[in-house]
């Protein structure tokens, strides 16, 4: 896909989100912010180009990590999260010097942390905090 659309060739494209069927990320728990109103925007539109794909599936969230330090690091995250997994937090906070802070936060789903009044008001409180003593 990716060698065709580089040649010229017509870009393909499929759905970012859908409840069932192929999409980048499939499934009820992305549809239900990215495919409803909870999560509208006027300008994005439900679709990604094939060719993308590969760069969502080989992403290295942990590299940033290790480039981090010795700047101060903060870690907020859901206790149950399926798209970002709270090992990867865990890892990440690992990989950090100090100083450094990992914060949990009650969630069910990795969206929670986007508009969930308590999560969200939760993770500025601590950012907040986090800032303030490191600034």
């Amino acid at each position: 896909v990716l060698e065709r659309q580089d040649r010229g060739g017509a870009v393909e494209y499929l759905p970012a989100v859908a409840e069932e069927g192929e999409a980048a990320m499939p499934g009820p728990e992305p549809f239900a912010y990215y495919g409803t109103g909870r999560g509208a925007c006027p300008h994005w539109r439900n679709e990604v180009t094939r060719a993308s794909l590969g760069e969502l599936l080989t992403v290295d969230d942990m590299i940033g990590a290790d480039l981090l330090s010795p700047t101060p690091g903060l870690v907020v995250h859901g206790v149950v999260d399926r798209m970002s997994p709270p090992e990867n937090a865990e890892e990440v906070y690992r990989r950090m010097e100090e100083p450094r802070r990992l914060v949990w936060l009650d969630t069910r789903r990795h969206t929670d942390l986007y508009d969930a009044g308590p999560c969200v008001a939760r993770a500025v409180e601590v950012t907040a905090e986090f800032l303030a003593e490191h600034l």
